[in-house]
């Protein structure tokens, strides 16, 4: 599982790779952006489903790996809702053995993952 991970990584900043950007969420104070996209590194390799966070004015980047926050094989469901200004939630599927990194903690802004929204906080 190791070298898968060191794989994705290696040619997530590939410029072979295409990224796709599904959703950007801003924070309630808009202080962070959440961005979910998706990689394509080429026909011998998985797409990689990504959750970025940066801060507010940053550009977007792909290529920056302390930003990227929760990463999945394959094009899967992923969606990000803030909480509050420092929490964000990301439903996600729940398969274990596709998920390669999922950080608890961004610079202060915790992270909750989940399979299904809340029932406080659906759509």
């Amino acid at each position: 599982m190791r070298a898968l991970g060191l794989l994705f990584f290696l040619l997530a900043g590939c410029e072979l790779c295409g990224h796709e950007l599904i959703k950007e969420a801003p924070s309630p104070e808009r202080k962070y952006i959440a961005t979910v996209f998706e990689s394509n590194c080429g026909a011998t390799t998985p797409f990689i489903t990504q959750v970025v966070l940066r801060k507010e004015g940053r550009t977007f980047s792909a290529d920056n790996e302390e930003d990227v926050v929760f990463r999945v094989k394959e094009k899967e469901d992923v969606e990000v809702r803030w909480i509050n200004a420092e929490q964000l939630l990301v439903r996600r599927f729940p398969n274990k053995d596709a998920i390669f990194k999922e950080m608890g903690d961004w610079h202060g802004v915790k992270i909750t993952y989940v399979a299904e929204w809340p029932t406080s906080s659906s759509p």
